[in-house]
């Protein structure tokens, strides 16, 4: 398959770099309301850009006194609100998009991924054993609903999941990716009515009386994995303007893409490493950051993005459109080591 039967432009953002405070470890990455926002993993610090990647703030772990965190253990973005929840501190602080503070409400219990909506809070539960549910839809602390999405084996080790939850607010939902799973949750912000899709692999799904000791011991069963194919678990889940997209690792390999349509069917299903780019001769193997609208978002460091221009170009072949502009005016910064962002427009 062919990069222009899928995608039918690619553009690309530079970070731009605060020397002072230098974003270390590039993370969770949202792309909402023509803005970027970026988690360092590593000072635990939020950097909000704009769409052409210039700073707009830097929301910095300052402390553990009131109005301050020390880490983040998730950030999501809704109402115009960045919400940065501290479960060290147990509280959840509240800025918006300049980086100002605006409150910070105290944690009444642990919840890995929370997504804020309407003075509601719906919240994914690491530890099921802990609550005794997967899910919470609470207001002012008071549990309104409670949701299961029948797990395997309810006795997994606590994880979060990385890109936690997903808005679409075109289409008024959120979606969630369960850890461990085939599943994903949605949720009507409407009103929270709740529902959960299981994906069937066939016979690259794991066989049902192996699951659970291959999900727990990964590493070990690596060669089933890499000789069945089999697909370990979800990546990413989300929206795109006509439909959603979803990524998968077969065989603790390279992703597989699955685009559909408004009605979960299949629409194209490829590996990025098998797709010849026609559109401007780089590889793009990368995994997913975040979608929206009409484009699939991928993140890449600067120096690897270098390696990869240099050697299209050693190899005879020419970089064209967006990507030629981009190499013109970034080359020399791009060995700085910072982040280069790639947006895909799906057809």
């Amino acid at each position: 398959m062919k990069a222009l039967e899928i995608f039918s432009e690619a553009h690309y953002v530079f970070l731009e770099e605060d020397l002072s405070l230098p974003l270390v470890r590039p993370y969770k990455t949202v792309v909402q309301d023509s803005l970027i926002f970026v988690e360092d993993k590593e000072l635990n610090n939020l950097f909000v850009f704009d769409i052409s990647g210039k700073i707009k703030a830097i929301i910095k772990s300052s402390g553990v006194g009131p109005y301050e965190f020390v880490q983040i253990d998730e950030f999501s973005v809704s109402e115009n609100k960045i919400y940065i929840q501290d479960d060290y501190l147990k509280k959840t602080l509240v800025f918006d998009y300049e980086g100002r503070f605006i409150l910070e409400k105290k944690h009444t219990y642990f919840g890995f991924n929370k997504f804020y909506w309407l003075g509601y809070e719906l919240t994914y539960f690491d530890d099921y054993n802990l609550h005794g549910t997967d899910f919470h839809f609470s207001k002012n602390d008071q549990v309104l609903h409670t949701f299961n999405i029948d797990r395997l084996d309810k006795s997994l080790p606590p994880v979060s999941h990385m890109y936690g939850f997903v808005p679409d607010f075109s289409k008024r939902l959120v979606s969630f990716v369960v850890p461990f799973s085939y599943k994903a949750a949605f949720f009507d912000l409407d009103g929270f009515n709740k529902y959960y899709v299981s994906f069937d692999f066939g016979k690259f799904n794991f066989p049902k009386d192996q699951h659970i000791n291959f999900i727990k011991d990964q590493w070990n069963n690596k060669e089933a994995f890499i000789e069945n194919k089999y697909v370990s678990m979800l990546g990413y889940y989300g929206p795109l303007k006509n439909g959603s997209i979803l990524s998968v690792s077969h065989g603790l390999g390279d992703p597989h893409w699955f685009i559909f349509d408004g009605d979960l069917n299949v629409e194209k299903q490829f590996r990025l490493r098998d797709i010849e780019n026609d559109l401007d001769s780089w590889n793009l193997n990368l995994p997913i950051a975040w979608s929206m609208e009409d484009f699939v978002i991928m993140k890449i460091n600067s120096n690897e993005f270098y390696n990869r221009i240099v050697k299209v170009k050693e190899s005879g072949k020419s970089i064209e459109g967006n990507l030629e502009e981009f190499w013109i005016k970034h080359q020399e910064e791009l060995l700085d080591d910072r982040l280069v962002l790639v947006f895909l427009k799906v057809r």
